[in-house]
């Protein structure tokens, strides 16, 4: 019923002329999708992106972009305020695809689209997070709520699309989605073209080594959320042992935000 109402939502869109617009919602990093979303406007979709950074990204694309406040971590009321955001940018903007990805996002804009009456709704799941990676007496107690909630998300979404085979077989075996309305596309892909015309010259990788101090070394880097259930710990205990092992030889970057990551935080020291 629900693919049945998008199907016609489209048609009288497409028959009125106008454009179908697509919303597509993640956390911090909703930029790193500004290449597909161009690729979506060639194909004359209207889009625009929600994201709980600047819009800065976004200043020459022609993209529209809404901001929400997003918490990560565990925050039932910021969730709540989360949701009512999304709410009300759908209410607003009125698309007719919602596109969500991320652990957070992918379950609250599916409730916030349900709400606005949004008439189609996808999630992609890109990976099931800490309650899945750690054993620890909190997120063994999260998982049967983490459980429930993607029931639910299920049932109000129109489409669920996994990212590897091994969360559909979860996800699957305990009945957190509709085997008819799921589907895996394995990964987000990569901008090569764009990645190409970023690559730094070998004069500015040799002035970034010197002003590292790190001309002959060689270079191990890990680009993360600086929290535990990522490795950071276990990459920063490797460096130690090697570290001992070949001194000066090998210099290790650790890469990645300072911004507050809750209980599961690495310490800045």
């Amino acid at each position: 019923a629900q693919r049945s109402a998008y199907l016609q939502s489209a048609k009288d869109v497409a028959e009125d002329r106008l454009e179908i617009r697509v919303n597509y919602v993640g956390g911090e990093d909703v930029d790193m999708r500004i290449s597909l979303l161009q690729q979506m406007q060639q194909l004359d979709y209207r889009v625009a992106a929600t994201g709980s950074r600047t819009a800065l990204p976004f200043a020459n694309t022609n993209i529209d972009f809404f901001h929400y406040q997003l918490q990560r971590g565990i925050s039932p009321m910021a969730d709540r305020r989360s949701r009512i955001a999304l709410t009300r940018i759908f209410e607003k903007q009125q698309p007719h695809i919602v596109h969500a990805f991320d652990t957070k996002p992918s379950l609250l804009a599916m409730f916030a689209a349900a709400t606005a009456q949004v008439p189609c709704r996808i999630r992609t799941i890109t990976g099931m997070g800490y309650v899945f990676s750690s054993n620890s007496p909190l997120a063994l107690c999260l998982r049967p709520i983490y459980r429930r909630l993607q029931r639910r998300a299920a049932r109000v979404a129109t489409h669920t699309i996994f990212q590897n085979r091994d969360d559909q077989a979860y996800f699957l075996a305990n009945r957190m989605v509709d085997p008819n309305r799921q589907s895996v596309v394995l990964g987000s892909g990569i901008d090569v073209a764009g990645e190409a015309q970023r690559r730094s010259s070998e004069r500015q990788l040799a002035h970034l080594r010197a002003e590292l101090g790190i001309d002959q070394q060689v270079v191990v880097t890990m680009i993360s959320r600086m929290v535990k259930h990522k490795g950071v710990a276990e990459f920063m205990a490797a460096a130690r042992a090697i570290k001992q092992k070949l001194g000066s030889r090998v210099h290790f970057l650790l890469i990645g935000p300072l911004a507050s990551e809750g209980r599961q935080a690495v310490d800045a020291q």
